[in-house]
């Protein structure tokens, strides 16, 4: 029997479909993004296009804006290259992550 793969997570997911857009820094141009899930730490999402390690991520959340410096810390092996999956972590704001907090339901 396989054992259960452990979420590290320090914060908890919530699955949603938030279209999104995505920048690879320090590029200013944005391409569309889909948001699978999202958390007080991050965020896993779909792409067309490959990232490289540092993106900004922009989206509404319930009419409210929200932008986020990221890090890529994972990607998803995926069948079909014209949508790539990542997990990304939200880098410290303060702002932010008030607002996240507000919007997102409580940890269960």
């Amino acid at each position: 029997m396989d054992p259960i793969p452990l979420d590290r997570r320090l914060y908890a997911r919530f699955p949603v479909n938030l279209p999104a857009k995505v920048a690879a820094k320090p590029f200013p141009h944005e391409i569309g993004a889909e948001i699978l899930d999202i958390g007080m730490g991050g965020a896993r999402m779909r792409v067309r296009l490959p990232l490289d390690s540092a993106v900004r991520l922009s989206f509404d959340l319930s009419g409210v804006r929200c932008v986020f410096d990221a890090d890529v810390v994972h990607q998803s092996d995926d069948s079909d290259p014209d949508r790539l999956t990542y997990g990304v972590e939200f880098r410290s704001n303060p702002e932010m992550e008030a607002t996240l907090r507000r919007l997102l339901p409580p940890k269960r």
